[in-house]
């Protein structure tokens, strides 16, 4: 049965300018031109609610397309904690 959960796009900056830190895997690279609408990072709280032991290669669908989940990051507040 699918999963649904929220999604947010960042840009290839986003996780270094913020010093968020990739834990698995890899991030996102200029250097590569198939991250940009093809691959994905998820969090640590993502790799537990989707019960992932080894989430990199695996494919999320969001709505027509796919994504490949090239690495997980800590986890990581998205928006204002006031």
């Amino acid at each position: 049965m699918p999963r649904r959960t929220a999604t947010v796009v960042f840009d290839l900056d986003f996780f270094s300018m913020y010093d968020i830190e990739v834990i698995e895997g890899r991030g996102f690279s200029p250097d590569e031109p198939g991250d940009i609408g093809h691959r994905a990072l998820i969090s640590e709280s993502m790799k537990k609610h989707l019960e992932l032991a080894d989430p990199i290669g695996f494919t999320l669908y969001k709505d027509s397309s796919s994504l490949e989940v090239i690495g997980v990051v800590k986890d990581f507040h998205g928006t204002a904690l006031d």
